[in-house]
């Protein structure tokens, strides 16, 4: 099933009204790759998109390229494919991988003869990097998991049935029973499939909940892999651990961290790396949850 995203109305704002570079930034798998492709694709573009992880040669041109022209020669060398001045919007994807292609997209959107958008993982893209960017050059959009409405799809929930719910919030007036009920139920089913867009997908074809815990072990593998390549051996394990302990830490009534769950006698100032990684899990605005 094709999932509809609500952050895809900005991206085809982007490309229809600004002049500037797109980032779209975002943790892994919540589908930032797959609907920049299905944006520009409706809307015509001609794209060339460069990978950083599986195209690392890439890295070198981006780093190399002092002119537009360099960089026009060295990614039609390594794609095979014509960039035409005016017409073509280069994508380049995991840019984590090459993180000064942030700050030093100010050159190459004053040349004017392409579009580009960037994307990357939280887990890789420096936000430092990303708030030092050259203000008027860039537009950055936040993509997250599919919210509980962007699920609603996956349902037989109508669009009427959303819009009562939407006026009888705005006016404070109260929900058919009939209606709550079905939402309610509906919420504890987004409560066990998530917002994953692979998951959903998942369940909307199959409705079998084996077969969502199956995806979410696999994207929770896949995370694992991930955010431990940014950091150096000695410190891989314990990150790894805190990991793993997220659920039970949450579910605590304190809502405190406690960084000894990880190593008896561990105290915090061996581990001040780790809220980087830990606030990443944690919901967004859930302000509850902190270390200690």
């Amino acid at each position: 099933m094709e999932l509809k995203r609500k952050c895809e109305k900005d991206i085809r704002s982007w490309y229809k009204n600004s002049t500037k570079a797109l980032l779209v930034k975002g943790a892994r798998q919540v589908g930032k790759t797959h609907l920049i492709r299905r944006v520009l694709k409706e809307e015509g573009c001609d794209v060339l998109e460069v990978n950083l992880i599986e195209t690392p040669e890439a890295i070198s041109i981006l780093q190399q390229a002092g002119t537009v022209e360099d960089l026009m020669i060295g990614l039609s060398a390594i794609s095979g494919q014509r960039l035409q001045k005016g017409k073509t919007v280069i994508f380049i994807d995991e840019i984590q991988k090459y993180k000064e292609m942030v700050t030093k997209i100010k050159f190459l959107v004053d040349d004017g003869s392409f579009r580009y958008v960037l994307s990357g993982s939280l887990l890789g893209v420096e936000l430092t990097n990303i708030e030092s960017a050259p203000v008027g050059y860039l537009s950055t959009i936040e993509m997250f998991p599919l919210d509980f409405e962007e699920f609603l799809q996956i349902t037989d929930i109508s669009d009427e049935v959303i819009d009562s719910l939407r006026r009888s919030f705005a006016t404070r007036s109260p929900v058919l029973d009939a209606v709550n009920d079905k939402m309610l139920s509906m919420f504890r089913r987004y409560l066990i499939v998530g917002g994953m867009p692979e998951a959903v997908s998942v369940f909307s074809d199959t409705k079998n909940v084996k077969d969502v815990i199956t995806t979410h072990q696999d994207i929770r593998d896949l995370y694992k892999l991930d955010f431990t390549q940014y950091e150096t051996d000695d410190k891989k394990l314990m990150i790894t651990s805190a990991y793993d302990l997220i659920p039970s830490e949450l579910l605590k009534q304190n809502k405190r961290f406690i960084v000894t769950d990880l190593k008896s006698g561990l105290h915090f100032d061996r581990v001040t790396y780790l809220p980087i990684y830990m606030i990443m899990f944690i919901n967004k605005g859930s302000e509850d949850y902190y270390l200690i």
